[in-house]
């Protein structure tokens, strides 16, 4: 073919591999693209251009997408995609920003945290020239995101400026330093108010709410940040709480236990143990030998002639916890833990004790155990002369309940 500079090819046919003629021509009887590279040089879409030209696409999930086409997702957000590939993404492809068989052409990655992470803090960043006084706050080295406040000065010899050394770079406190944390909600609020997302690498003294409207603020322990393999504000210990009251109570909050079973735990019938450690999974003894001990634990063979699952006194627990309402977002809940469901109904739901993965709406899911008070604030008022005798409704109803206690504790959903 005879090209001239500028323009524009595909190659291969139908490849989605473009090509553009470079200066100097026009040029006559050129090889193609893989072989006359004095002639040819890659080009990618016009990210924006193609957006335009193609009626700006929205990213759908399940289509399927051929190469070089660009979609916008989030709708509205400015956010621009590419297939990696020339050959496009498939129908099962994910979400762009998500997956990387997309690259992002024009925009800012979601989730992704932007601006300085210590945008509330005004300071400059220190060096051997600068004369600072008792309380100055500096950052050092440059762009590292930490920050010293100096404490002490010396004296010069010859009546100049105050002295400090440098601040030492392992963020340790020294006779002239000590570290400075950003101003927790000052940060936050001035990167945007950020919540904290999963799967997203933080910047150290980037400060993100967790859970999102809770005023709990929390900022990365160490001045490089967290990963984005790092877990949960509130969970993980990589992140500390700079503002608010941090996690709520544990599950059972309101449970007066005996502390955790072992079997040379000196047991009195009535006593309330977890077992085992932490699992959020309580027992009533209702039996001991003349020793006052239990050989069997919790959940083993002829452990019924010893213990019985003790639940979480419901409104107690679910008051303490701060009257939380399930949440449709928060598919992972501990055990024993209680919920409102539907929102201002006073029907209390109560978590097994093993904790749920995956769960959903109570009153649907059979992992949710529909609590007594609950039952006795929604139940039907029965006749007198009906009274003596319940209706199959109620027998199967408390039979419902007698079964699931019977399981409390010891289901976990994988």
């Amino acid at each position: 073919m005879n090209v001239t500079s500028g323009e524009v090819y595909e190659y291969p046919v139908n490849s989605g591999t473009y090509y553009q003629v470079n200066a100097g021509g026009p040029f006559w009887s050129v090889s193609a693209p893989d072989i006359d590279m004095d002639v040819w040089s890659p080009i990618d879409c016009p990210c924006k251009e193609t957006w335009a030209a193609n009626g700006q696409p929205v990213w759908v999930a399940g289509t399927a997408y051929p190469g070089n086409y660009v979609v916008e997702h989030p709708a509205g957000s400015g956010n621009l995609y590419i297939p990696l590939e020339s050959l496009g993404v498939t129908t099962g492809a994910g979400e762009p920003g998500v997956d990387n068989h997309w690259v992002l052409c024009n925009g800012e990655e979601p989730n992704q945290p932007s601006g300085n992470p210590c945008a509330g803090l005004n300071v400059s960043v220190w060096d051997n020239t600068t004369s600072g006084a008792v309380g100055d706050i500096y950052e050092y080295p440059a762009n590292s995101g930490t920050y010293y406040q100096i404490i002490f000065t010396h004296e010069d010899a010859n009546g100049g400026p105050d002295w400090v050394a440098n601040p030492v770079e392992d963020g340790s406190a020294d006779e002239f330093w000590v570290p400075y944390s950003c101003p927790c909600k000052e940060t936050w609020a001035a990167n945007g108010e950020p919540v904290w997302v999963a799967g997203t690498a933080y910047p150290g003294n980037y400060v993100v709410e967790h859970p999102a409207g809770s005023g709990n603020l929390y900022m990365p322990l160490e001045p490089l940040g967290v990963t984005t393999g790092a877990g949960e504000p509130g969970v993980d210990n990589h992140w500390v709480l700079c503002n608010g009251n941090g996690v709520n109570p544990g599950p059972c909050e309101g449970i007066t236990t005996s502390g955790v079973w072992n079997s040379t735990t000196l047991v009195s019938v009535g006593d309330i143990y977890e077992y085992p450690v932490n699992s959020g999974m309580y027992y009533q003894a209702t039996y001991v030998d003349s020793n006052g001990l239990i050989a069997t634990a919790p959940g083993e063979d002829q452990d019924y002639e010893f213990w019985t699952p003790y639940s979480c006194p419901c409104k107690e627990t679910w008051n303490v916890n701060g009257m939380p309402v399930w949440d449709a977002t928060q598919i992972n809940y501990p055990g024993n833990y209680v919920v409102e469901w539907p929102a201002g109904s006073g029907t209390l739901y109560l978590s097994e004790g093993g904790g749920l993965t995956g769960s959903v709406e109570p009153g649907t899911d059979g992992h949710w155990i529909l609590c007594e008070e609950s039952l006795e604030a929604v139940s039907d008022p029965v006749p007198i002369e009906d009274s003596l005798l319940p209706s199959i409704g109620v027998a199967l109803t408390l039979f419902g309940i007698l079964s699931a206690a019977t399981f409390v504790g010891r289901t976990r959903i994988e």
